[in-house]
C-alpha cells in the first residue's frame, strides 16, 4: 500500500475519473453515441484502467478505506456494460516502437492483463492491430457498423 499522500493523490484521480464518467453516462443518456479508447473495470487494480489502490493489500486503516471507496467507485462504473468493447492486440515488439517512452517489463504485464478482462459480459472483438493502420482503421469502422455505431 502506498503512503497517505500518495494513496490521497491516487483516489483524487479515480474521483476525478468518476466525475468524467458520469458526464459520459448523461450524455449517453441523451443518445449520444460515446466511442472511448479506455473503459473502466474493477477486475485488477494497480493500473489497466482500475483502481490505482489495491484492497487486498494492508496498510493504515485511512488508507484502506480509500482503497475501499475507490473499488466502489470502480465497481459501479463497470457495471455499465459497453455495447462493444474493441481489443486492439500487438506483440510487445509492436508496442515497444508506439510507446517508446514505456518499458518492456510494464508493457508484457499489459499486454498479459488486458485480455483477462470482462468489461462486464459485453462482446469483445479482438483485432490484430500489428498490421496496417488503414487496415485496422477499416476493420474497426466495420465492427462499429456491425453494431449499429456510427464514427
Amino acid at each position: 500500500m502506498p503512503g497517505l499522500a500518495t494513496a490521497l493523490a491516487m483516489f483524487s484521480l479515480s474521483l476525478a475519473r468518476h466525475r468524467r464518467f458520469q458526464k459520459v453516462l448523461a450524455l449517453r443518456k441523451r443518445g449520444v453515441q460515446i466511442i472511448t479508447d479506455r473503459y473502466p473495470q474493477a477486475e485488477m487494480a494497480g493500473a489497466f484502467d482500475g483502481p490505482g489502490l489495491s484492497w487486498t493489500r494492508r496498510g493504515s486503516r485511512l488508507v484502506e478505506k480509500l482503497a475501499a471507496q475507490e473499488r466502489m467507485l470502480y465497481m459501479k462504473m463497470a457495471s455499465y456494460r459497453p455495447t462493444v468493447v474493441i481489443r486492439l492486440n500487438v506483440d510487445v515488439d509492436t508496442a515497444l516502437t508506439r510507446k517508446t517512452d514505456h518499458k518492456r517489463e510494464m508493457l508484457e504485464k499489459k499486454l498479459a492483463v488486458v485480455p483477462t478482462l470482462q468489461f462486464n459480459g459485453a462482446p469483445i472483438i479482438d483485432v490484430d492491430a500489428t498490421r496496417p493502420y488503414a487496415d485496422v482503421f477499416e476493420t474497426v469502422l466495420a465492427i462499429l457498423q456491425r453494431y449499429g455505431l456510427k464514427a
